[in-house]
C-alpha cells in the first residue's frame, strides 16, 4: 500500500513547531526587555526632573532680593486678604518673562525685571494675587506630585493628557481667585495678561521649570468668558491610550513572571 506522508503535501510539522519556536522566543525576550526600557526612561526623566530643580535652585540663588518696602507692604496686605500663613518672599530675576513661583517650604515669588518696569499698582496687585492664589492652593506640591507620576508613567499619553488638563484647570482657578478679590474688570486682569505675551526674543526664556507654562491665549479667553473649557477624548489619545495599557499589562505580567 502507498504510504502518504506530510512531505508529499509540502507540509513539515518539525520545521513549524522550530519557527513557532523561534518566534515564541522572540517575543518573550522582546516582553522580557520592557522592565529594562521602562526602569531607562524612569532614569532618564528623573535626571530631567532633577535638571529642573537645579534650575529652580539657581534662580533663587540668583534672585534680587533689595525690594521697596511699598512692595514688601502690598505683598503683607494681599496675604491677609487671602488669609494666608507663613511667610512668602518675593524678588526679582533678570532670567525671566513672566512672574512664577518657586519653593515648597517656603514659597518665592519671582518677578521679571524687564517686564515689571512701569507697572502700575493695580496690575502689580493682580500678579500678586495670581502667585499667593498657587501658594494658598499648595499648587507647587501638586505640580511635583503631578512631575513623579510623569516620571513613572511616562510611556502612557493619557497620563500626559490629563496633566495637562490638570495645570490648565489650576491656571483657571487662580484666575478666578484674581478676578473675586479684586475691584478690577475682568478685561482689565486680560490686559494685564495679554501684556506678558509681547516679549522681545532679547528677554530671555525661563530656564527652570517651576510651575507649568500654560498659555496665555486661552486663559485670557477663559477669564473674558469667551469659550468654556471640556475634557474631550478623541481618536488621537484614545488609541494610543488602548496601546499603551496593553503594553502596561504585558509590563506587568512579564514582572509577575
Amino acid at each position: 500500500a502507498p504510504q502518504i506522508t506530510n512531505s508529499s503535501a509540502g507540509i513539515s510539522p518539525a520545521s513549524d513547531v522550530g519557527n513557532g519556536g523561534r518566534d515564541a522566543d522572540i517575543g518573550l525576550k522582546i516582553i522580557r526587555l520592557l522592565p529594562l526600557g521602562w526602569l531607562a526612561g524612569i532614569a532618564l526623566y528623573s535626571a530631567a526632573l532633577m535638571m529642573g530643580a537645579v534650575g529652580v535652585a539657581r534662580l533663587r540663588q540668583g534672585a534680587i532680593r533689595d525690594v521697596s518696602d511699598e512692595l514688601l507692604e502690598q505683598l503683607a496686605d494681599l496675604k491677609e486678604r487671602l488669609v494666608i500663613a507663613g511667610d512668602v518672599l518675593i524678588g526679582y530675576s533678570d532670567r525671566l518673562v513672566r512672574p512664577v513661583l518657586i519653593g515648597l517650604t517656603r514659597p518665592m515669588i519671582l518677578l521679571p525685571i524687564s517686564a515689571m518696569a512701569g507697572v502700575p499698582r493695580e496690575q502689580l496687585e493682580m500678579i500678586l494675587l495670581h502667585e499667593l492664589a498657587h501658594v494658598r492652593r499648595r499648587d507647587n506640591w501638586v505640580n511635583l506630585a503631578q512631575r513623579a507620576i510623569e516620571v513613572v508613567l511616562f510611556f502612557h499619553p493619557a497620563v500626559w493628557s490629563i496633566s495637562e488638563w490638570i495645570r490648565l484647570d489650576r491656571e483657571y482657578c487662580c484666575d478666578d481667585v484674581v478676578v473675586k478679590h479684586t475691584s478690577n474688570e475682568r478685561e482689565d486682569y486680560a490686559r494685564t495678561l495679554a501684556s506678558f505675551m509681547i516679549q522681545s526674543p532679547q528677554q530671555g526664556q525661563l530656564l527652570a521649570s517651576a510651575m507649568a507654562q500654560t498659555p496665555l491665549l486661552g486663559r485670557i479667553r477663559n477669564i473674558l468668558k469667551q469659550k468654556d473649557q471640556t475634557m474631550k477624548m478623541t481618536h488621537k489619545t484614545i488609541i494610543p491610550a488602548i496601546v499603551c495599557f496593553a503594553a502596561l499589562n504585558l509590563l506587568g505580567f512579564s514582572v509577575s513572571q
